[in-house]
């Protein structure tokens, strides 16, 4: 039997690193400036330290905003920005959801959730640890990533950390 030996790489442009999937594991390289890249355009401005964006169905990008704690805001795709969503301290990531919820993981160490339409955030999931970014699966489970214990952390569409 031959076997065979497959190389596959993946790069991504996150912030100001270049994230390569290699044979050998993820590997993080300074990416800019990069002799390919003339500028970079400015979508929106003045959201303190963003952390955690996402696009809603109807094209708007919903940004959260670190350094002002209880806010998810809203940028149009003409660059204004709005507040789309009160009472949640610092979120570290943002994700909106096959079921139309938006979801935020925050530093009180809870997932949060609001409805499309914006308004007060509510807790969905208590008991992470300093929850840095969130994402979903076919099934409508979320992930979150945990930075004080290393760990990736299910949360199920109840609401139960697994």
């Amino acid at each position: 039997m031959r076997s065979r030996v497959i190389s596959i790489e993946v790069t991504v442009v996150m912030s100001l690193y270049m994230m390569c999937l290699c044979p050998g594991g993820l590997t993080a390289q300074y990416s800019f400036p990069h002799p390919e890249v003339e500028s970079i355009e400015i979508f929106a401005t003045d959201v303190g330290r963003p952390a955690g964006i996402a696009m809603a169905e109807d094209g708007t990008v919903l940004i959260g905003d670190f350094l002002n704690p209880g806010y998810i805001r809203k940028a149009t795709m003409d660059g204004s920005i709005s507040i789309f969503a009160t009472g949640i301290r610092s979120a570290t990531g943002v994700l909106v959801h096959q079921s139309g919820k938006i979801f935020a993981t925050s530093q009180d160490n809870t997932v949060e959730y609001i409805g499309p339409a914006g308004g007060e955030m509510q807790t969905f999931a208590v008991g992470l640890a300093n929850p840095s970014g969130i994402t979903r699966d076919y099934f409508g489970n979320l992930f979150v990533a945990n930075q004080d214990d290393n760990s990736i952390i299910k949360v199920t569409a109840d609401g139960e950390v697994k």
